[in-house]
């Protein structure tokens, strides 16, 4: 019996995320190739354009903290395909002191 260890993992399609509703943290970070600790990490700092996070208070937990992930199938899929307009968030501030300024 081969372990399953070993195995290589079938490749997760664009027509598998886009049937969740809301992708699984582990499921999409091996659908972009990234490891799932990352992803959480990166979900957790706002690196990410195609999903949030939400942080709420816990006292069940030791860190005191409880962690929602949402990530947007949709989202998902344009970002691998390299298809997801972003801004970065940089350039973005750029923009906004320039509006600022000028008052419009």
């Amino acid at each position: 019996m081969a372990n399953q260890k070993n195995r290589e993992r079938a490749p997760i399609t664009d027509a598998d995320i886009l049937a969740y509703d809301n992708v699984p943290v582990p499921i999409a970070a091996q659908y972009i190739g990234w490891n799932a600790n990352k992803l959480y990490y990166a979900l957790q700092d706002h690196q990410v354009p195609f999903g949030f996070v939400a942080e709420r208070e816990s006292t069940a937990r030791a860190c005191g903290a409880s962690w929602t992930y949402n990530i947007s199938p949709g989202l998902l899929v344009a970002y691998k395909r390299g298809t997801l307009v972003t801004v970065p968030r940089g350039d973005l501030a750029a923009i906004i002191r320039d509006v600022m300024r000028s008052g419009q």
